[in-house]
């Protein structure tokens, strides 16, 4: 007789709470990862928009610096600087005399970096009737207007502001190819290099540019990197000027380079759009006599500085 047994199975598996606690460490593992990785990638771009704020900027200070260390050269030295204040809610604008017209074998025949206009302050209007061959070489040193060019600064030697105005732009027309479009008052007149940010994008424009020349800033749209202040200060007479937004800078009323011993330039650089969450409370900065944003933005700011001593200019002889 077979005996015939009957064969046990076991059917025991994961309860409902070992499934859960497994879940539960899944996630807290997947959730660590994917942290790791926004952050890595958070970290990726802000060190991007970082570096790339860090070559903008130096670049930008290195070539204002070179410009100041030049200006005077050449000319009469009230004819060297005016800095154009933006009062404490806008940017600065500078203005040097175009030291690339003249050198010193010009200098040594004679010539000088500037025209002579008269004895005597005069209130002039139109450079058509001056000469505008500064180092005798047989070329206008000013502007060429058949290249379109409707942006070349002059400046004058004018210091009490009050009377009139020191600088003036050089208007194409046609009829009159050398109208100003204001205007100064002078004995004597340089062509100007000059710095301005228009559209977050610092410009600069001399007597070969036609036009203001971009230097950085704004390539491509309002996400990409942006020069958004340029701020300047300088010290006179032991003083330090246009550096408190609670005082007035006295560059409005009277403006003498011969005064000036130092100049502090500074360059507010903004990077390319971030995410918010690394920069939600960043803001552009209060710099010089210009107030800072009240107001937060996903952007980071690096402020540029760099004090200037003007070779040039006779206060440092």
């Amino acid at each position: 007789m077979i005996m015939k047994t009957k064969q046990q199975f076991s059917y025991s598996g994961f309860s409902l709470v070992e499934l859960l606690v497994v879940i539960f460490i899944l996630s807290v593992i997947l959730g660590a990862i994917y942290s790791s990785i926004i952050q890595q990638k958070h970290s990726a771009i802000y060190e991007s928009a970082t570096s790339s704020v860090q070559v903008v900027g130096e670049s930008i200070i290195t070539l204002l610096r070179r410009d100041i260390m030049m200006a005077g050269y050449g000319v009469d030295k009230k004819l060297s600087i005016y800095i154009e204040d933006g009062g404490n809610s806008n940017p600065d604008k500078i203005y040097l005399n175009d030291y690339s017209v003249i050198d010193n074998r010009d200098l040594a025949n004679g010539f000088y970096g500037h025209i002579d206009i008269s004895n005597a302050f005069l209130n002039i209007t139109s450079l058509s009737s001056y000469n505008h061959d500064i180092n005798g070489d047989g070329t206008d040193d000013f502007v060429d207007c058949n290249s379109g060019n409707n942006a070349q600064k002059i400046i004058t030697d004018l210091v009490d502001l009050t009377t009139g105005n020191k600088v003036a732009t050089i208007i194409c027309n046609g009829s009159d190819n050398y109208a100003l479009d204001q205007a100064v008052r002078a004995k004597l007149i340089a062509p100007a290099i000059y710095y301005e940010i228009n559209n977050n994008r610092l410009r600069r424009s001399d007597s070969r540019s036609a036009g203001a020349q971009p230097i950085a800033g704004g390539e491509g749209g309002a996400d990409d990197l942006q020069v958004v202040d340029l701020q300047v200060a300088y010290r006179a007479n032991g003083t330090w000027y246009c550096n408190d937004p609670s005082t007035a800078c006295p560059s409005s009323s009277t403006f003498d380079p011969e005064d000036i011993e130092l100049i502090r330039l500074n360059v507010v650089v903004r990077s390319r759009s971030l995410d918010k969450i690394i920069s939600s409370t960043r803001r552009r900065p209060q710099v010089e006599n210009r107030v800072g944003s009240n107001t937060d933005d996903n952007f980071t700011y690096r402020v540029f500085s760099e004090t200037v001593a003007p070779r040039n200019l006779m206060g440092l002889n």
